[in-house]
């Protein structure tokens, strides 16, 4: 069962917000004359997010780091609920969670989060 995304006391920032397939699904062979086949993998694509929360107090960045003790950073699945769209996706993280003072506030954080498909 995937750990539940905590509720924070802000929301996701849209400001660095990315959205992409995870993979390029093309297969591709060169040939001795140097020109290229490719192919679709017949597998669906996944996709993978970067956004970023600001402004979080102390309690906030508490429960990120516990999520990504708990999921051991990219190995555990969670439940995340997209703020673009509301859909609830199965992800995992790709890197850690990058924190950061605010430099408006110095007693805020953001978090920069990077998430994929599983």
């Amino acid at each position: 069962m995937p750990y539940t995304f905590p509720t924070l006391s802000m929301g996701a920032s849209f400001e660095n917000f990315s959205n992409q397939i995870a993979d390029d699904p093309t297969y591709r062979s060169t040939m001795e004359d140097g020109s290229t086949i490719t192919r679709a993998q017949f597998t669906a694509t996944k996709e993978m997010w970067r956004f970023n929360y600001r402004f979080l107090v102390a309690a906030d960045k508490a429960l990120l780091k516990t999520m990504q003790n708990s999921v051991v950073v990219g190995a555990g699945e969670i439940a995340w609920t997209n703020p673009e769209d509301g859909v609830v996706y199965t992800v995992k993280l790709t890197r850690p969670i990058q924190f950061r003072i605010e430099p408006e506030h110095h007693l805020k954080h953001s978090a920069i989060l990077d998430f994929k498909e599983s």
